[in-house]
């Protein structure tokens, strides 16, 4: 009896811990691994470790995550990088190795709900705090840390973080609080509803992080189709009505958010019609990235460099005209891409696959809270990918594989 007493507690302590995962990911990646290792530790003191393997093994997700881990670890094997660059570069892939060991942890729907209460109570209190800097009740401070060299400075714009990771889970949250708002009642639905606009209204008009903004847009999106099409019409054209209007009236349209002017002023320096020499915040050097990796994808197209190799590839693969030095040196913020010249195009189908997976069980789960979060969080994921790197980055791998853990642990083998 004493026996299983201690099985069930540390089970039940690992489960904490890796809720706590959530937690730290918006406040820095130092709390959110200390946690992941104290729920893999507490997952081997409750003696339960072939159990856990085995439920992890019977989850379609959960195995090919585990699998597409692997082929990042064989593909060492043939990487032009040198041995230390690959290995560390590697590591950066560990999210689709926390994906097994998180997901059996989440058994039940009321764990599942727990563990997204959790996250969202992190990116309230940053908004909370966000808030009262911005209405000036609260200064920007910095926070000492230990083992970090220097002290954290806490700003609006980012909170704990950058204002990218920031606005990015910050955006997921508020896509949480409007389906809640769609599907609760009474005094529950306007609370969500308040949460909702509190949280949407950061995102799109006090932080500048780009990629939360797009992203938010993109949910929303995803909360009208899951709607109706009518709805979904409708958002459709009042988009591109505003699209229009800004377009044709750039001017007062640069005042409302200082993204919205950078945007325009790259779109009109292509043109010729602004500044007079290229600066890297004037220059979009994102489609020249895009194009130099889909070189690098096409000299090895097959099976890539192996992993880790981004940058060598980049330097032995491309003419020296061609290169872009800011911002390249290990993945051109494109995780498809970045996959494409390390693991080449088996690498992105076996990154598709994965999405694939998840996207089927959103569609068959039979939680519609459950369902609806998850189609949106497998959209978000796709899309973000696209212009970020959402395994590679640490605050961004460590969101992906807790949500897909939490979303995507009822789905078995046997619906596979």
């Amino acid at each position: 009896m004493g026996t299983l007493n201690f099985k069930s507690l540390n089970q039940k302590i690992a489960f904490f811990c890796a809720t706590f995962v959530s937690f730290f990911i918006i406040f820095g990646p130092a709390l959110t691994n200390v946690f992941l290792f104290l729920t893999l530790i507490f997952i081997l003191l409750s003696g339960g470790l072939k159990q856990h393997f085995i439920d992890a093994w019977a989850n379609p997700v959960s195995k090919f995550s585990f699998i597409f881990f692997l082929l990042f670890l064989i593909g060492i094997s043939w990487s032009i990088a040198e041995t230390s660059d690959a290995f560390r570069i590697w590591k950066k892939y560990l999210p689709f190795l926390f994906i097994p060991i998180l997901i059996p942890l989440f058994s039940s729907k009321e764990k599942q709900r727990f563990g997204i209460n959790i996250f969202l109570s992190s990116t309230l209190i940053v908004l909370v705090i966000s808030y009262l800097i911005y209405f000036g009740l609260l200064p920007e401070f910095n926070v000492s840390i230990p083992g970090r060299h220097r002290p954290l400075n806490v700003t609006m714009d980012g909170g704990f973080q950058t204002h990218i990771i920031t606005n990015i889970l910050i955006a997921f949250s508020s896509f949480i609080y409007l389906t809640r708002s769609k599907l609760q009642k009474g005094n529950s639905s306007l609370l969500n509803l308040f949460l909702f606009i509190v949280s949407s209204y950061y995102v799109l008009f006090i932080s500048t992080g780009t990629s939360g903004q797009v992203l938010f847009l993109v949910l929303i999106f995803v909360f009208f189709f899951q709607i109706s099409k009518k709805w979904l019409l409708i958002f459709i054209g009042i988009t591109f009505a505003l699209t229009t209007i800004g377009i044709n009236n750039p001017d007062p349209i640069k005042k409302i958010h200082p993204n919205i002017e950078t945007t325009i002023n790259k779109i009109q320096y292509k043109y010729g019609q602004l500044y007079e020499e290229p600066t890297p915040k004037n220059i979009n050097q994102r489609p020249q990235r895009n194009i130099n990796s889909i070189k690098m994808i096409a000299s090895d197209p097959w099976i890539g460099t192996g992993t880790g190799s981004y940058f060598a590839a980049y330097k032995s693969k491309l003419p020296e005209i061609e290169k872009i030095t800011t911002g390249t040196k290990w993945n051109p913020h494109n995780e498809y891409l970045s996959i494409g010249v390390q693991l080449g195009i088996l690498g992105i189908i076996c990154f598709m696959y994965l999405f694939y997976l998840q996207f089927r069980h959103s569609l068959q789960n039979e939680d519609q809270e459950i369902r609806d979060i998850s189609q949106g969080f497998v959209v978000f994921m796709m899309i973000g990918c696209v212009a970020n790197s959402m395994i590679m980055d640490s605050g961004e791998g460590h969101f992906y594989a807790y949500f897909s853990a939490l979303l995507f642990s009822q789905y078995k083998q046997q619906e596979a």
